[in-house]
């Protein structure tokens, strides 16, 4: 399955993202095309269903709450070793132990009218899962989870139920449930998973994440509805890498709609809408070690078609978040800082044909884009910051940013096109700029800025360092 064509952008691909994504990225130099024969290509949904085929189809169990069998558990021990199915028929059935997955074996519902409803709360920061692995040191394969509702049912504190959790688990499907009110996560994939595909779900009111990749290769996550998630609508981090993230609707998270973080790198975040959360995207980086591993740099994640309005921020690059490619996104925020956020020690980001714009809610402020790193690149994007706010920005680049390109970029605003406080090296080109009420461009003086070939509607002003 083809998801990004590269091109027109392979000059700003690097070679080790085309290795880290292979089979996902077309036309990247020195990367030969995938082979004609009918091989699903790792990391795609076709790739994952495929081993769902060996289930034996004879070896089904049923539960009912009208007999003979009315316990899952009990439905799953009926089961022989090569595998089977449980099937559930709709009704509310009480979970007070882990439910307990072995290899090859489908627990699938009715409908989502089969409720899995908590009975137990578990503990603070140990939670209890609701349904499971059997072997997660060792892992499992061959695991499909279909058609119910698992209901955490609010028990516990914070952090003290998940709803579905695999763990070292390859080759496995969860698919069309519906989880909700579990204060841990909804859905998560613990560390050790390879090729699971989390897929036309829905997570409502998760106390922490809605869904979850953590630790974990080659997952897809695609087509899920996440609402209302305590912090994190959906949450891939701690050198999670070549996962693909696709089609997700995310609403009403408490902190970020989605959140790529501590390590993740070679992920591929495309055609997810997320609305109504502080912040759309956030990337970070924490020293410290997660779960007994160093966190490293989150770099070289695609993120691709995107449609992003949130609250605050939109793209928020917070820490040590390098060499990450931003194109053809539609990013929208609406508070007083600023719709794109590069921090200091993000370097080496690029933002491509994007529309970026800056809708303040208040009467203040309001940049589309501020650059406090270097060696960023910002080419070809609409810059938009809302014309009746007279303190907006299209571009603000920090007083200690250098080595940024701006280049090919349509800016309309009523303020400031494009504002420069670093007297250091970078590069403003061939720039479109229409202000309507104050200066195209601001930079200080003297200054090691390159301007070339811009055209704008308001002068240009420099301003003396000790007034800038």
């Amino acid at each position: 399955m083809r998801l990004v064509s590269c091109a027109g952008f392979t000059a700003l691909l690097t070679a080790g993202f085309c290795i880290l994504l292979p089979g996902l990225l077309e036309g990247c130099a020195g990367q030969s095309s995938p082979p004609a024969a009918p091989q699903p290509t790792p990391g795609t949904v076709e790739s994952i269903k495929s081993p769902m085929t060996v289930w034996p189809a004879t070896d089904t169990v049923e539960v009912s709450l009208e007999g003979p069998i009315t316990s899952i558990p009990d439905a799953l021990s009926k089961l022989p070793d090569t595998g089977g199915k449980v099937f559930v028929h709709d009704g509310t059935y009480s979970v007070d132990a882990t439910i307990l997955l072995k290899d090859r074996v489908a627990l699938v519902g009715e409908s989502t009218g089969a409720v899995l409803v908590a009975a137990h709360a578990g503990a603070p920061g140990h939670a209890f899962q609701m349904i499971a692995n059997a072997d997660p040191i060792g892992g499992n394969y061959g695991i499909r989870i279909e058609k119910l509702t698992v209901d955490g049912n609010n028990l516990g504190d914070i952090a003290s139920i998940d709803g579905i959790a695999l763990t070292a688990a390859r080759d496995s499907v969860i698919t069309n449930c519906t989880v909700r009110r579990c204060k841990g996560y909804n859905i998560v994939a613990f560390p050790g998973c390879k090729n699971v595909a989390i897929s036309g779900n829905t997570s409502i009111a998760a106390g922490e994440s809605g869904i979850e990749v953590f630790r974990s290769s080659m997952c897809v996550v695609d087509s899920n509805a996440i609402e209302g998630a305590g912090v994190d609508g959906l949450l891939v981090w701690a050198n999670s890498t070549g996962n693909v993230i696709s089609r997700n609707r995310i609403r009403n998270s408490q902190s970020n709609c989605m959140n790529v973080s501590f390590g993740a790198s070679g992920n591929l975040i495309e055609s997810n809408i997320c609305a109504a959360s502080p912040v759309g995207l956030l990337m970070d980086f924490d020293p410290r070690k997660i779960d007994g591993f160093p966190s490293e740099v989150t770099r070289d994640n695609l993120l691709v078609r995107n449609n992003i309005s949130a609250d605050e921020t939109a793209i928020k690059l917070a820490k040590n978040s390098t060499d990450n490619i931003f194109q053809d996104n539609d990013l929208v925020g609406a508070g007083t800082s600023s719709t794109v956020q590069v921090s200091a020690g993000c370097d080496r980001n690029t933002f491509s044909g994007n529309r970026i714009s800056a809708h303040s809610t208040a009467n203040v402020g309001g940049r589309a884009i501020t650059i406090d790193a270097n060696d960023t690149v910002i080419s070809k994007n609409s810059v938009y910051a809302r014309l009746d706010i007279l303190e907006g920005v299209g571009i603000f680049i920090g007083s200690n940013a250098v080595s940024n390109q701006i280049v090919g970029n349509t800016i309309e605003t009523a303020n400031s096109g494009i504002r420069v406080e670093s007297i250091g090296r970078n590069l403003i080109a061939s720039n479109r700029i229409n202000t309507i009420t104050n200066f195209a461009i601001i930079i200080p003086t003297p200054n090691q800025i390159s301007l070339t070939d811009n055209t704008f509607t308001a002068p240009m002003k420099e301003v003396p360092i000790a007034s800038n």
